[in-house]
């Protein structure tokens, strides 16, 4: 299974994320779109593992209460479009904790630096109007984490939750 680690996103969040999509629809940008539901915020990619269970073991070791994160600027990187997240010191602090949770248990991952973003488009050439689209700055609290199954399937990827991590409550 194709895994990875993703903080799934509120609905008012997606839709903002769906609104500049079109923007960038309208203006004539073309490239593969993201589709609304496999809209979120990717923490750690595993890719390739056949036991999510001690994935979900692992995660569980990074012990969070909830945040809020909050979408900022667009901006393109390669042929990607995507959506920031503004910076947090929280959501740092969760990957680094889940990153070395998963260090500890011997699962690989892509060790890239973590830079937070929301995928909206690939494999566009248009990088340069896309990246000035104005984003509202929609806020959600971040209460758990979900390990995520990428699919291929005719019709695209989908990505499916197979597991949860709840935040811990406030104290």
């Amino acid at each position: 299974m194709r895994l990875f680690i993703a903080i799934r996103l509120s609905d008012e969040m997606t839709a903002e994320l769906c609104r500049i999509q079109q923007e960038m629809r309208n203006l004539g940008i073309t490239g593969r779109y993201s589709p609304p539901d496999n809209l979120h915020l990717t923490l750690a990619f595993i890719g390739d593992h056949d036991d999510p269970e001690i994935i979900m073991n692992a995660i569980s070791e990074a012990v969070f209460t909830p945040f809020e994160i909050r979408l900022g600027r667009n901006g393109c990187f390669g042929n990607i479009c995507w959506t920031g997240i503004c910076r947090n010191d929280r959501l740092v602090r969760l990957v680094k904790d889940i990153r070395g949770a998963l260090v500890r248990n011997g699962i690989p991952f892509d060790g890239k630096d973590f830079r937070p973003h929301i995928t909206l488009l690939r494999k566009t050439s248009d990088t340069e109007t896309a990246g000035k689209i104005k984003t509202v700055p929609v806020s959600m609290t971040a209460d758990r984490i979900s390990l995520m199954k990428s699919d291929f399937t005719a019709d695209g990827v989908r990505y499916t939750e197979i597991g949860t991590v709840r935040a811990a409550k406030p104290a």
